[in-house]
């Protein structure tokens, strides 16, 4: 509620007015013009349009427009002016209150009822299609460590790996028809019978996500499919070299564990069934036995880089260690993923730190600018697409709505091509440009709902309703000084 202090503050200004012989009149035939008439004009005295808290109290518009009228017809009167050309001042006052007061509130209501719930559906919109396109960022760079797990030194695990080493490597053809497979039952078949080694084993098969785990037994393994069907599946998880020595050894165990004994349901017969088992079991433990020995090759060699991805660089952990404690940054890391000089050992890595460390710092300003840019080049696109939904969705199959669609849409691009990058990325911003500016354009919406805003930023306890009635008395401010010329008095 406005306190009497907040109006009297409005004298200062009159009192300026006075002073500076400066007059406010109504443009002639203006809403305002015939609410104040022409023969009041000269004898309008600086507490018209004052009325004090108590005057206005809770009233509604219409009474606060009313208050004003009794305040110009009281001045008329005590200037001896009582009526005009013989017409009822009162009826005719009465008459363009209810006019001005009934076009104000319908502005009021089209934009609490039409313009808000528009631009709140369109922030939703933009912000869920924005989550269902990415959630990267190609700031997402990322250091991953692969820890070799001890079983792959224990030599109850490795010896049985040598018969393997000139086997073919080529993959299985066909499925093996296995059922669906409770997670339990997949994991008891990935031990060996030693508890070190098993639970070595597990913990270096789940760093590639249980989900992927899963992902692998079912194409693999046929999860009840027919064993006939060509298998296009093992060659796709084995290009995945992040966790190709993961999936290898999970395949492996599998296999060997299932060899001979089939479980109940299994879609194939005991030859074939064993057939496509063995030729898994071979192909994984040849690989098997193959990356077990690169890995701890690259141990004894101090190799720090394992290998590089799209966005990471992934290192072996225990080299890695080594690396920070003897002077060496993250930041070297991640510069290597965008050197044209690749390098994979501690002692070349430690010796170009400094180099790398500045690569890295010149790529991070890069890549902030591309960020931006590119969130803001989504929020573009995302925010017409979305924009034309909503206004696609309330047609409502209303066809010669079409070509005003059309219409909104080339204003709409109009806007967004006016914003900078920052400013797209405001989604609140953007919505309602869009909707005030290119939908609504002929109302005041644009200015009433930054005004709630503003009001609730300025004053962070004053609630939503609070603020939406300051900014219907800005927006009455505003309807009566569009309406009026300041000029000087003589």
């Amino acid at each position: 509620m406005l306190s009497d202090k907040i109006v009297k503050a409005s004298i200062p200004l009159t009192a300026l007015w006075t002073e500076n012989d400066l007059v406010a009149t109504a443009y002639e035939g203006s809403p305002l013009a015939l609410l104040i008439h022409h023969q009041l004009e000269k004898n309008i005295q600086s507490n018209v349009f004052y009325a004090s808290n108590k005057d206005f109290g809770n009233s509604d518009l219409e009474t606060r427009l009313t208050t004003i009228a009794n305040n110009l017809a009281n001045i008329g009167s005590l200037n001896g002016v009582e009526s005009v050309t013989g017409i009822d001042t009162n009826q005719v006052l009465d008459t363009h209150i209810s006019a001005a007061a009934g076009k104000i509130k319908q502005h009021i209501s089209i934009i609490k009822n039409v313009v808000k719930p528009a631009v709140m559906d369109l922030i939703e919109r933009i912000n869920a299609a924005l989550k269902s396109v990415t959630n990267e960022s190609i700031l997402d760079v990322e250091i991953i460590q692969f820890e070799v797990p001890k079983s792959f030194s224990n030599n109850f695990f490795v010896a049985p790996l040598g018969k393997y080493q000139d086997k073919d490597n080529a993959i299985p053809y066909k499925l093996v028809g296995l059922p669906n497979l409770d997670w339990t039952t997949l994991v008891e078949k990935l031990a060996i019978g030693d508890s070190e080694v098993d639970d070595e084993n597990l913990s270096f098969i789940l760093s590639a996500g249980k989900e992927n785990i899963q992902q692998l037994f079912d194409s693999v393994f046929g999860n009840g499919q027919s064993p006939v069907k060509t298998n296009k599946n093992i060659g796709d998880f084995l290009k995945d070299s992040k966790f190709n020595t993961q999936y290898n050894l999970a395949m492996y165990l599998w296999a060997n564990n299932f060899f001979d004994n089939p479980v109940e349901g299994t879609n194939a017969t005991l030859i074939d069934y064993n057939n496509q088992l063995a030729a898994i079991r071979e192909m994984a433990g040849a690989n098997l036995q193959r990356l077990v020995q690169v890995h701890q090759s690259n141990l004894e060699s101090k190799v720090l880089v394992k290998s590089f991805g799209d966005g990471y660089v992934e290192v072996y952990s225990n080299v890695y260690e080594d690396f920070l404690e003897n002077g060496g940054v993250p930041e070297a890391l991640l510069g290597l993923i965008y050197s044209d000089s690749k390098s994979y050992t501690y002692d070349n890595i430690i010796a170009r730190t400094a180099e790398l460390e500045r690569i890295w710092n010149t790529q991070v300003g890069s890549l902030k600018l591309n960020e931006k840019a590119r969130r803001a080049n989504f929020i573009y696109r995302i925010a017409l697409a979305s924009f034309h939904e909503q206004m696609l969705e309330e047609q409502d199959g209303q066809a010669g709505l079409d070509n005003n669609i059309l219409s909104i849409l080339e204003k709409a691009r109009n806007i967004l091509d006016a914003l900078r990058p920052e400013e797209l990325n405001n989604i609140t911003e953007v919505s309602l440009l869009l909707e005030c500016r290119a939908r609504f354009p002929n109302t005041a919406s644009e200015q009433f709902l930054r005004d709630i805003v503003d009001v609730v930023a300025d004053c962070p306890d004053t609630d939503v309703e609070e603020a939406a009635a300051v900014a219907t008395l800005r927006y009455i401010t505003t309807w009566i000084s569009n309406q009026l010329s300041v000029k000087y008095a003589r």
